[in-house]
Parts: C-alpha cells; sequence; structure tokens
C-alpha cells in the first residue's frame, strides 16, 4: 500500500524501479463481505511457489 510514495522518494533519488503486486483481496467497499486477514494469507497461499518463481525469474535477468 505503499508503493507510490516509495517509487516517488527512488524516483527522486535516481533509482530505477520496478514493482510487482500480488492482490490478495478485494478493496474495501467492492465486495459486500467484511475485509477478512484469512483471505489474504489463503491468497497468499495458494500463489505463493508461482509468485516466488516470477520473482527469482526476475532477479536472474536484472
Amino acid at each position: 500500500m505503499s508503493t507510490v510514495p516509495e517509487v516517488t522518494a527512488a524516483s527522486h533519488l535516481g533509482l530505477d524501479v520496478l514493482g510487482i503486486s500480488c492482490i490478495t483481496n478485494m478493496a474495501c467497499g467492492i465486495l459486500d463481505q467484511p475485509l477478512s486477514h484469512k483471505e489474504v494469507i489463503e491468497t497468499a497461499d495458494r500463489v505463493k511457489a508461482d509468485f516466488t518463481s516470477l520473482i527469482k525469474s526476475i532477479i536472474r535477468s536484472i
């Protein structure tokens, strides 16, 4: 959730930035159900292997 200020600060320092996100739940007010930390953990666990592979692949190519 702090990506924008971090990228802005890095940009001011002249750093290159790559942003990658894993959306783990819908934003507040999008669904009729309340936000749930359980949902975040379940989604993160479900995509963990693919997300890790993606990050490792990107790091290798940098």
